[in-house]
């Protein structure tokens, strides 16, 4: 009888820190998964970020080369009225 009165609680701890303990490693798998989660994401943005931002270099270059051909042209056609 006297064992029941002490074996039961510590059966009772002995469950509840094996609870804590799997809490614990599902909470740490958890937060990982996140960590993870949150780096692919953070990936994804930067290269749609450098992918927008090199289509605007190359709109920029596009729009360089004809303000370049528009002044080429304007001063052929100044040099040809000449």
């Amino acid at each position: 009888f006297f064992g029941l009165i002490v074996g039961i609680p510590l059966l009772v701890n002995y469950f509840k820190e094996k609870r804590e303990e799997r809490e614990a490693e599902e909470r740490r798998e958890r937060e990982k998964k996140e960590k993870e989660e949150e780096t692919i994401e953070r990936i994804k943005r930067y290269k749609k970020l450098e992918i927008d931002l090199s289509k605007k270099f190359q709109d920029d270059l596009i729009e360089l080369g004809k303000e370049k051909i528009m002044v080429i042209h304007s001063v052929f056609q100044l040099e040809m009225v000449r």
